[in-house]
């Protein structure tokens, strides 16, 4: 199992990744789904800002310090090496997205309807993410009782 210190900053990375995919649903469900996109805009791109900080101050350097364990034997670690890459993927489409709606704020309805599916599948991959990364931090918690 990974050796990693602070498994109590792993618990509030945990919280704070439940809460932001919990946003990301009342955003989905209370904004878009009912077309308040003000509330919609505001919730994705708080989660996008919040998790740009969570990867930049945790996820990333935490990545660096296991590397050498993960590369070392990449089979027995692919769940990590999964993560992180979906993980990446997802952020860097999450910020394309949020730029391309600040940038260009009453984009006509034919480049919203384009936009949706990849809005769509960065929700699924970032919930597949979450997933791996919560699986990641069960077996965190079990190697160190």
């Amino acid at each position: 199992m990974l050796q990693t210190p602070g498994i109590e900053i792993s618990i509030t990375v945990m919280v704070v990744e439940t809460l932001m995919l919990i946003a990301i649903f009342v955003g989905w469900y209370r904004g878009a789904r009912r077309l308040d996109f003000k509330l919609h805009h505001l919730a994705v791109y708080s989660i996008v800002l919040v998790h740009v900080v969570n990867v930049a101050l945790w996820m990333i350097p935490q990545a660096l310090s296991i590397s050498g364990e993960v590369f070392g034997n990449p089979v027995r670690f692919w769940y990590v090496i999964l993560h992180d890459s979906l993980g990446i993927i997802t952020l860097m489409l999450a910020i394309v997205l949020v730029l391309l709606f600040i940038l260009k704020p009453g984009m006509p309805l034919r480049i919203l309807r384009r936009a949706r599916p990849v809005m769509i599948i960065v929700l699924i991959v970032w919930i597949v993410t979450f997933a791996i990364g919560g699986l990641v931090f069960l077996l965190k918690l079990l190697a160190n009782p």
